[in-house]
């Protein structure tokens, strides 16, 4: 599901017909934000201080760069940024 150009819930369907939410994607400052204030805009910095070091980070080709943070298990945020340090997308995968 997409609402706008800059917000998709991804969703499944269980066996049931029930339908469950399973990935956020939100790539503009678009209203939405975290708990703790991050959004779209926000610095790094902010991630850093309000969930410590990330678990991984990687760039992509277009100098972009990826803060993975997750749970014992599985990767939970990714925050991408631009060259600058601001962040450009957060995702939330795997909803439970």
């Amino acid at each position: 599901m997409t609402y706008g150009d800059s917000f998709k819930l991804s969703v499944v369907e269980n066996s049931d017909g029930t339908e469950e939410v399973i990935d956020v994607d939100s790539s503009a400052n678009n209203g939405l934000a975290m708990p703790c204030g991050i959004k779209v805009g926000s610095s790094i910095g902010e991630a850093y201080k309000n969930f410590g070091m990330p678990w991984r980070t990687n760039s992509g080709k277009n100098i972009e760069h990826n803060y993975v943070y997750r749970t014992q298990y599985s990767p939970k945020v990714v925050f991408t940024t631009n060259p600058q340090h601001i962040i450009t997308r957060i995702t939330i995968i795997g909803m439970e």
